[in-house]
Parts: structure tokens; sequence; C-alpha cells
């Protein structure tokens, strides 16, 4: 099921406020924050599409099968989901990056961009 962009940046918005996934994102906890979008109304395939994180990654860090420590893959989330200024700062990155700016655009996956345009014979 596809949500409107208006009804992703709410969800990212209320479950963003509260106290606990602040906590989280503090901890660097993507596991229990990807949690609490799917309570929101978010499923893993809607997080992978916005933030071009692959969902069975998804999937292993709410598991806890797997914990990220690139930064690429917190700003790739926080990017993708439109984080707000807090749960940035919260994650480590940079408050006043674009936030929801990538909300709706699919983020490219490494050597995605190159697979393609060898299928097309652009290179």
């Amino acid at each position: 099921m596809v949500l409107p962009i208006s009804e992703v940046r709410r969800i990212v918005e209320r479950v963003c406020a509260r106290q606990d996934v602040l906590d989280a994102c503090a901890e660097r906890d993507l596991g229990y924050v990807i949690a609490a979008f799917e309570e929101g109304g978010l499923t893993q395939g809607q997080m992978a599409s916005l933030t071009g994180l692959h969902q069975n990654r998804l999937s292993d860090y709410q598991t806890g099968k797997h914990k990220p420590k690139e930064y690429s893959v917190f700003a790739a989330f926080a990017d993708g989901l439109g984080l707000p200024p807090a749960a940035r700062q919260a994650l480590g990155l940079d408050a006043s990056a674009p936030a929801a700016a990538g909300i709706g655009v699919p983020q490219p996956r490494p050597g995605l961009l190159r697979t393609a345009r060898l299928r097309c014979g652009w290179l």
C-alpha cells in the first residue's frame, strides 16, 4: 500500500516526537526506531523504498541480527524518511540537513545506477 507523502510526514513527526524514540536515536538503536515506525503505520518495505536501505537489512536491524555502525546508514535512514532535527541530532547527524527532502524520493543503492546504465547500454 502506497501512503501519501503527507501521511508519511505525519507518521514520522508523531513517532519522532516520542521520548523513547529520541532516546533510541541517541543510543543509535535503529532497530527500536524501525519498530516504532512500524507501530506508527510504516512498513519495512515503505521505509526501504524511501531510504534506499534493503528491507532485509532493516529487518536484521530490528531483530538485532545486525547493528548499523556506518554514518551512511544513519544518514540514508534520516534523509529518506525526513527525520526532524531533534531526531537527526540524537543520531549524531547534522540537525540542519534537509529534513523531509528525501520523502518519496527513493535513495539510490550503491552500484545500482551503474548496473542500470550497463543494462541500458549507457556506459
